[in-house]
C-alpha cells in the first residue's frame, strides 16, 4: 500500500509544478500589460508640447478672449427701470368693527372686507396677474414689438403661418420682462421693467403702475357702489332706528371710497420713487468682464484639446518609448508562440 501510494504522489508532483507555473507566467503576463502604458498618454507629454508651442497657446487664448468680448457687443444692451410705490393700505374696515357683531355679517354681504390686508394682497397680486399684462399689451399694441416676426417679402408666407399671438406675449413679458419684488419689512413694492431701449422701460415701468392703480379703482367703485345699493336695500326693510343708524354709517364709508377712487389717481399705489431712463451705459446685460472669460475658458479647453490631438498624432514618431511596446514582453510573447 505504502509503495503505491508513494507512487500516486509522484506521478502528481510534475502536474502541479505545471500549474504553478502556468499561473504565474499568466499572472506576469497580465501585470506586465496593466503596467504597460500602451494607450494611455502621460501628462508630461502634453506638458512638453505645451511648452514647446507656448507663445502659439498664448495667442490662442488671447483671441478666445477677444472673440468672447466681441460676442458681447454682438448682442442687444438691457437695461432697467423701477418703480418704488407704497401700498395703500384702507381703513375701511374699521367702522364695520367697531359696530360689533351684528352687523358683520351684514358688511360681509355687502362686501366690505373687515381690514386692509386682503386689500394689500390684492393690489400686489394686480402687479403680478396675466390679466394686467394682457391689458397692458393690448392697449399699447405691443405684440410685435416684443416678439417681432420677419418682415421680409421671402419670409412673408412663413410670417403668416408663424405670427405670435397675444399669449405668447403675454408669457414673454411675464418671464422676461416684468419683475414685481416685495419688501415686507418695509412694506414697499418695486415694480421692474428690463428691456432693450431705457426709455420704453420707464415709460413701461410707470404704465404699469397706473394702469394697476386705473383696475383696482375701477374694481373699488363697483363695489363700494353695489355695497351702497344693499345697503339701501336693507336700511328700507328694516324697521330698527339703531339698525338704520348703523347701516346708514356703513354707507357713509362706501361713499367715502367712491370719493376717494374718484379723486385720488393712485388709489392702490402711492409712488414714491418713479422710474427715469436710464443712461446709454448703464445696461445690465450683456456683462463685458463675463464674457471675455467665458472665452477664455473656452480658449483654454481648446488649447488643451488641440495639444492631447498633437500628442496623439505624433507618439510613434516622436515618442517611440511610449508607443513601442516592451521588449521583455514582446520576447515573451515570441516564446510563448
Amino acid at each position: 500500500m505504502n509503495s503505491i501510494s508513494s507512487v500516486h504522489t509522484v506521478d502528481q508532483i510534475p502536474i502541479s509544478r505545471s500549474r504553478v507555473l502556468i499561473t504565474a507566467r499568466c499572472f506576469q503576463d497580465s501585470v506586465t500589460l496593466m503596467t504597460e502604458p500602451q494607450t494611455l498618454v502621460p501628462l508630461a507629454l502634453v506638458l512638453r508640447v505645451l511648452h514647446r508651442h507656448w507663445k502659439l497657446w498664448v495667442v490662442l487664448l488671447l483671441l478666445s478672449a477677444l472673440a468672447g468680448l466681441a460676442a458681447s457687443y454682438l448682442v442687444w444692451p438691457r437695461y432697467e427701470a423701477e418703480v418704488v410705490a407704497l401700498p395703500r393700505g384702507n381703513d375701511r374696515g374699521a367702522l364695520l368693527n367697531s359696530l360689533g357683531g351684528q352687523l358683520g355679517e351684514l358688511g360681509v354681504l355687502a362686501g366690505i372686507t373687515p381690514g386692509g390686508g386682503s386689500e394689500r394682497a390684492e393690489a400686489i397680486q394686480m402687479l403680478q396677474s396675466r390679466f394686467l399684462a394682457r391689458k397692458f399689451i393690448e392697449d399699447n399694441n405691443l405684440i410685435e414689438v416684443l416678439l417681432p416676426s420677419a418682415s421680409d417679402s421671402i419670409l412673408r408666407r412663413w410670417k403668416v403661418a408663424n405670427s405670435p399671438t397675444l399669449n405668447d406675449a403675454v408669457l414673454y413679458f411675464d418671464r422676461r420682462i416684468r419683475d414685481v419684488i416685495e419688501d415686507r419689512r418695509a412694506g414697499l413694492v418695486t415694480v421692474r421693467i428690463t428691456w432693450t431701449d431705457p426709455v420704453h422701460a420707464a415709460m413701461w415701468a410707470n404704465e404699469i403702475v397706473r394702469l394697476a392703480n386705473e383696475q383696482l379703482r375701477n374694481r373699488a367703485v363697483v363695489r363700494a357702489q353695489g355695497a351702497i345699493d344693499y345697503l339701501k336695500r336693507e336700511a328700507q326693510a328694516t324697521a330698527s332706528v339703531e339698525v338704520q343708524q348703523a347701516l346708514y354709517r356703513l354707507m357713509e364709508d362706501q361713499y367715502k371710497t367712491l370719493l376717494l377712487a374718484n379723486v385720488s389717481e393712485d388709489y392702490a399705489f402711492s409712488v414714491i420713487d418713479p422710474a427715469v431712463a436710464s443712461d446709454a451705459k448703464r445696461y445690465v446685460f450683456p456683462n463685458r468682464t463675463l464674457f471675455s472669460f467665458a472665452g477664455l475658458f473656452f480658449g483654454g479647453v481648446l488649447v488643451l484639446m488641440l495639444a492631447l490631438l498633437q500628442v496623439l498624432r505624433n507618439r510613434p514618431a516622436e515618442y517611440p518609448s511610449v508607443a513601442e511596446p516592451n521588449p521583455t514582453a514582446r520576447s515573451r510573447e515570441s516564446r510563448d508562440q
